[in-house]
């Protein structure tokens, strides 16, 4: 059974928890536009979207010459073809009305997202009663998975289309548990006008068939069907239309490589599953690599935990409690395939999220009432972890939203100080020799060029984003060699998301690109490149050619030693924290 149909009730509940999350993301305003922000208004500032609905399309030439993202070994086959439309459109007719650095990107993210918490209320509300259902939002509200979907502006198309979806399938529960009519029709308007702004709709499809498996309506099984056949057709139309992710070393397709996909679900299920139970974002497996075991180990520990706390408060739990509890895990679980093809992060987490806070809420609630009526503190001590995470979530955001404020400060600034021409000139090839590490060299560079108008170099060319000491050799007119002091090229997750994973896995040691030759030096096959030798065409010597380098926390214009000679690279850190700590540490 599940609990009564919605029926009016006090709304301040409710409402004081929606306040709290608007207050808690304020300091999120000013944040501004940064990284893929930034490529996508530099691609409506060059002119060559004719329509807004496309705007998530690009290939390897437009990054290398137009974004601002001008890694040599970004792959030729690279296109990132994603079917946003909805959220392209309202991106580009921003784009003319509002500075890059207006409050109103982070203010809409605001908005956004405190709309995608509220439409929870309702499903919350439906499956588990008003008072857990309070629980179960203000959990839902206080957790860092919407972090990213409020201030990183290229992730508001998650909340555009998961809003939409999921009051969609608050009309699917009250069509199939309450007769309601209209749910036949308005549940999948819901998720088509979600996924017309984002892929991240799909997200709602394992909710809805964890409720008909747990629930056995009549006719379970065709309405499983139902929304299987969604699935279906989505990614048969999504494919026949040409829409994905290619040639990324980032983005696992099971199209391409089912067993690829299949150990992504193996190996980053485990940090969702932290992402959704734990107080610290699941954007760590991206930005310290280091840690993801740790994350693993913890996601699987947060598991065990509520499998123990579900497994000893089974038999006093409602039935209408037990029922969402496992439509809550259910709908988690089968949606890991989805969420698993791209690095975690936010906006992945999101649909976890959903389904833990029901768990989390219904285990939460059990426990306080056993407390509080027969003085049970085991069940507390038992899930003290999982509360003092969800209270550590809720703590750790506005610090958070500081932290990235201060960091995206300090990448203005750094663009600014650079003496990378702005706006840039024409008939100029621009080579970039060092950068401090792949998150500054994705941001940095877009942010002077869309400062200047838009205008991008003819040739842009990064040689490395390592974060070590590089030594430069001169060999000819037109060759110079680079070698890393530490570490290896593509160690930097964020590198990878522009290299084909037949160079991460094959290791080739030549690679042709437009007007460029890179030739692999050391002979470790097993790791990335350590040394590589470039040859330029037209030869360094020619007028058009202007060279850059990070020092003293700008991109600064630096002279080629004569041929025969060299040049020392030191590192020096950038507004960002550097993998592994620099090359003091590495």
């Amino acid at each position: 059974m599940l609990t009564p149909p919605l029926r009016p009730g006090a709304p301040f509940g409710p409402a004081a928890v929606l306040l709290a999350f608007v207050i808690w993301h304020l300091p999120a305003l000013g944040l501004g536009l940064t990284a893929d922000d930034l490529w996508w208004a530099l691609s409506l500032h060059g002119g060559e979207h004719a329509a807004p609905f496309d705007l998530n399309y690009a290939v390897a030439e437009d990054f290398w010459r137009d974004r601002g993202v001008g890694f040599w070994w970004t792959s030729p086959d690279l296109r990132w073809t994603l079917a946003r439309p909805l959220a392209g459109a309202l991106f580009a007719a921003m784009i003319p009305v509002f500075d890059p650095r207006s409050w109103a990107w982070q203010g809409l993210g605001i908005v956004g997202t405190l709309g995608l918490v509220t439409a929870s209320w309702p499903l919350f509300r439906r499956l588990l009663g008003d008072k857990t259902a309070l629980l179960a939002l203000a959990l839902f509200a206080a957790h860092p998975a919407h972090l990213q979907l409020v201030w990183f502006v290229s992730t508001h198309h998650a909340w555009m289309g998961a809003t939409p979806a999921l009051l969609g399938l608050v009309a699917w529960i009250r069509w199939r548990g309450d007769g309601w009519a209209p749910g036949l029709w308005l549940a999948p308007l819901g998720v088509v006008v979600g996924l017309a702004s984002s892929e991240t709709a799909l997200g709602v499809l394992p909710y809805a068939a964890a409720f008909e498996w747990v629930t056995r309506r009549p006719g379970w099984r065709g309405a499983i069907g139902g929304v299987g056949a969604l699935f279906v057709a989505y990614t048969a139309l999504h494919t026949a239309l040409g829409f994905g992710v290619e040639g990324s070393a980032l983005y696992l397709d099971p199209r391409v490589d089912p067993l690829g996909a299949a150990w992504g679900v193996l190996s980053r299920g485990p940090v969702l599953l932290f992402g959704a139970f734990a107080p610290l974002p699941a954007d760590l497996w991206l930005t310290v690599p280091a840690l993801r075991p740790v994350l693993v180990i913890l996601g699987l520990g947060a598991a065990a935990l509520v499998a123990l706390g579900l497994r000893g408060a089974w038999p006093t739990l409602s039935q209408a409690h037990r029922e969402a509890a496992q439509i809550g895990a259910l709908g988690a679980l089968l949606g890991l395939p989805l969420f698993t093809v791209s690095a975690p992060g936010g906006r992945l987490v999101l649909w976890m999220t959903l389904g833990s806070v029901m768990v989390l809420a219904v285990l939460f609630g059990r426990a306080w009432t056993l407390w509080r009526g027969a003085g049970e503190r085991r069940a507390l001590l038992l899930l003290s972890p999982l509360i003092l995470g969800a209270l550590g979530g809720a703590l750790m955001i506005p610090p958070q939203l500081r932290v990235v404020a201060g960091v995206a400060e300090e990448l203005r600034q750094a663009a600014e100080d650079s003496e990378l021409p702005s706006p840039m000139p024409p008939d100029t090839f621009v080579l970039v020799l060092t950068l401090p590490d792949a998150g500054t060299a994705l941001t940095l560079i877009p942010a002077r060029l869309l400062a200047g108008g838009g205008a991008a170099p003819d040739r842009l060319i990064v040689l490395s984003a390592s974060p070590t000491d590089h030594r430069l050799e001169r060999l000819s007119d037109d060759t110079l060699t680079l070698s890393l002091a530490s570490g290896r090229l593509w160690d930097q997750p964020m590198e990878r998301l522009f290299l084909h994973p037949d160079d991460l896995h094959q290791r080739p040691t030549r690679w042709a690109r437009e007007g460029l030759t890179v030739t692999r030096l050391d002979d470790d096959p097993d790791a990335g490149p350590k040394a590589l030798s470039f040859t330029f065409d037209p030869p360094l010597s020619d007028r058009r050619w202007r060279v850059f380098t990070w020092a003293d926390g700008a991109l600064r214009s630096v002279d080629l030693p004569a041929p025969g000679q060299g040049l020392d690279l030191p590192w020096s850190p950038g507004p960002l924290p550097a993998p592994g700590g620099g090359p003091s540490e590495r």
